[in-house]
């Protein structure tokens, strides 16, 4: 609506509010379906985050970022919930789809074998159900056995782990 449209622009166009009011009318955008202008709005919470914003915002803002289909700017906040939350081995599965969709093969079998490496046999069970990770399973399960310690299949014979 008009009311809402204008209310959201004079928030945005205040940059002396902190930046929380800007991920608000993001959020409010996202859920009027107002795309365009919710993109606007995370750009700047994004240019003026304070370093102490808790690690759980960025996964909201790439989940916005995804509904916006702006999948580069998805991967990029999700890398910097990686940076602050490492361990979360499900966000770098949904950081190597990101990858495989922006055709970056090579970081997408690195977030794949970063997910199994960190979790372990409930990652190897979810790569190998998931058809999206076909094109590159073979090669993350590959490094992340050697880092593992898992052994490496050797010649006919030897039964195939997954």
């Amino acid at each position: 609506t008009p009311t809402f449209l204008q209310m959201a622009g004079s928030i945005m166009a205040n940059t002396n509010l902190p930046p929380v009011y800007h991920f608000r009318v993001a959020a409010a955008c996202h859920r009027a379906g107002r795309m365009e202008e919710m993109t606007r709005a995370l750009d700047f919470f994004l240019s003026r985050i304070p370093p102490d914003t808790p690690p759980e915002a960025f996964i909201d803002v790439t989940r916005m970022y995804v509904a916006a289909q702006k999948v580069d700017r998805a991967s990029a906040t999700l890398e910097e919930y990686l940076r602050r939350r490492p361990t979360d081995w499900r966000a770098w599965m949904d950081q190597a789809s990101l990858l495989i969709s922006m055709s970056r093969t090579n970081d997408a079998v690195k977030a794949l074998e970063a997910a199994i490496r960190i979790g372990g046999t409930e990652a190897f069970s979810y790569v190998n159900q998931n058809p999206a990770f076909g094109s590159i399973r073979d090669e993350a399960m590959r490094r992340a056995r050697n880092i593992v310690g898992l052994p490496m299949p050797e010649a006919r014979g030897q039964p195939q782990l997954w």
